[in-house]
Parts: C-alpha cells; sequence; structure tokens
C-alpha cells in the first residue's frame, strides 16, 4: 500500500505541474491593444510594422499580429461584408471566432529561402480597429499534433486581445 500512495501521489504530481502554461502580459508601444503571450514567448524586430512573435524555449513558428487604429467600420453589416470579402479574395477563407469575434481564418502556402512553409491568417475587427494576424510554419510540421497544439495556442493569445 506504501509503494501505491507513492504511485498516486507521483501521478497527482505530474497532471498537476505538467501542461498548465503560464502567461504575461504584452501591452502594445502605443498602447493600442495587449495580448496574454506564453512565458517562454518574446518579441523580436521584423522589418513590417506588425509585432511578431515566437517561443524562445522552441520554435514553433512566428506569430505576427498587424493592428490598423480607427480604419475599421463600426457598423455591424459593414464589418460583416468586410470579412465576407476576405472569405471571396482568400481561396480556403472560412469564418470563424476569435473569442466572441467574427473573424476570416485562411492559410496560404509559402516558399522562402527553398523553404517550403505555410501562413495561417486571422483578419478580425475589434472596436474601430483590424487586426490582420499570422502564424508562420514549416510546412513539413503542418499535420504533426505538436503543430495542432500550438495553432490553438495561437489563437488563446489572439482571443486574449484587448
Amino acid at each position: 500500500t506504501r509503494m501505491i500512495k507513492k504511485v498516486i501521489i507521483l501521478i497527482l504530481f505530474g497532471f498537476g505541474c505538467s501542461s498548465q502554461t503560464e502567461y504575461k502580459t504584452f501591452i502594445s508601444n502605443e498602447g493600442g491593444f495587449s495580448i496574454q503571450l506564453p512565458v517562454s514567448w518574446a518579441e523580436y524586430e521584423d522589418k513590417s510594422d506588425a509585432y511578431s512573435f515566437f517561443d524562445t524555449v522552441k520554435w514553433s513558428g512566428n506569430l505576427r499580429i498587424t493592428p490598423f487604429k480607427n480604419v475599421a467600420p463600426t457598423d455591424t453589416s459593414k464589418i460583416e461584408l468586410f470579412l465576407l470579402e476576405q472569405l471571396i479574395d482568400c481561396p480556403g477563407a472560412k469564418m470563424s471566432k476569435i473569442g466572441n469575434l467574427d473573424c476570416a481564418t485562411y492559410k496560404k502556402p509559402i516558399v522562402q529561402d527553398n523553404k517550403y512553409g505555410a501562413i495561417y491568417f486571422w483578419v478580425f475587427v475589434r472596436g474601430k480597429d483590424l487586426f490582420i494576424c499570422s502564424f508562420t510554419i514549416d510546412r513539413k510540421n503542418e499535420t504533426i499534433e505538436e503543430n495542432i497544439l500550438e495553432l490553438k495556442k495561437v489563437e488563446t493569445i489572439l482571443e486574449s486581445i484587448l
């Protein structure tokens, strides 16, 4: 029975410590938005106007968030029309949700420096601000479970935009 108690304690300890992701708050330079990032993620300098992030412990892709302040229509029907235009302009695009916000999502294959990749896009409106977000991955890892979990983590990050 002593051995069984030790096994149970180890199992409980293992489950309690393993899969919880700790988050930190990132606030954009202009203060236009904030997000919750996993502690192991950091911002890096990018040549674009995007805020760019990656996991510093194990690279899983590059997340870019490009906010356009005060450019989005405030009328719900105009927002829906804008998102529908994204669906028409981007093959394979579909409507989804980021938190409680309507979102157009799509994926594009890319070739960069003789490497094959994929870019996942999320386009949504929050208040008067338009957000175009992307996550670039190595295409050979696209269908593995680890990548699928990483995409869910990215969506959790995007859902935290305030």
